[in-house]
């Protein structure tokens, strides 16, 4: 392919076409720690054996660090979040993900999941209300106001639903980045969302001291999205 040169231009020898970068990211064990920790309880498990089944749930792929062996998977590196919510369910996602993965991938999920050699964990959602005023304060009155909203009535009836918003959040404030092939629910900022106000909390509460790590409280911006909106 002949392009137009231009001043700026670098030898191609000298201008490799990645760099490598190693980024801390969330593990589904911390993604499933901190749903916990909102009452809600995933059932996450190893799925590499193409199981059927048409259950609601909550799943993510995982891959391991560079160099290194995915022995655990629920100790692996969040890349994507996902659910299935519809007739069938998050196995039935999975089949339909699992068929844009390979070598000949014209898709941006399935060349990422090719390329790390990914694996998914994934299983049903349910959820129980549980107090949550013990949850550290976020700093800002409207943020106390949403978490306590949205482990209500939205929780209730579309527990999976709010688990995959706050998942991604939490994905957010808990890594170096969010689970990088997600799109929706992760790449928008100072969306005032009560599932980024979540799982800011529940990022707090699973550090314990770690200062340094402190996650940056949620700019407020936009005051219209609803309970897992802001995608």
């Amino acid at each position: 392919m002949n392009l137009p040169r231009t001043a700026a231009d670098e030898p191609a020898a000298s201008a490799p076409l990645t760099s490598l970068v190693t980024l801390r990211l969330a593990t589904p064990t911390a993604l499933r720690n901190g749903l916990a920790l909102l009452g809600f309880r995933w059932s996450a498990q190893s799925d590499d054996h193409h199981e059927a089944g048409t259950e609601v749930g909550l799943y993510c792929w995982v891959t391991a660090g560079f160099g290194q062996k995915l022995v655990n998977p629920m100790q692996g590196a969040a890349l994507y979040i996902g659910i299935g919510a519809g007739r069938v369910g998050w196995r039935g996602r999975l089949r339909k993900e699992r068929g844009w993965i390979g070598e000949d991938a014209d898709h941006g999920h399935g060349m990422a999941m090719h390329r790390t050699g990914a694996k998914v964990v994934g299983g049903p959602v349910t959820y129980s209300p549980l107090p949550v005023d013990w949850l550290p304060r976020t700093g800002v009155e409207e943020g106390d106001r949403a978490v306590h909203g949205l482990v209500g009535d939205a929780a209730s009836a579309q527990p999976v639903v709010v688990a995959e918003a706050i998942a991604i959040r939490l994905a957010i404030h808990l890594g170096d980045t969010g689970a990088p092939v997600n799109s929706a629910g992760a790449g928008a900022w100072a969306t005032n969302n009560p599932a980024d106000w979540a799982a800011f909390a529940c990022a707090r509460a699973l550090r314990g001291g770690e200062g340094a790590h402190e996650p940056p409280v949620p700019a407020m911006r936009d005051r219209h999205d609803g309970p897992a909106g802001g995608k």
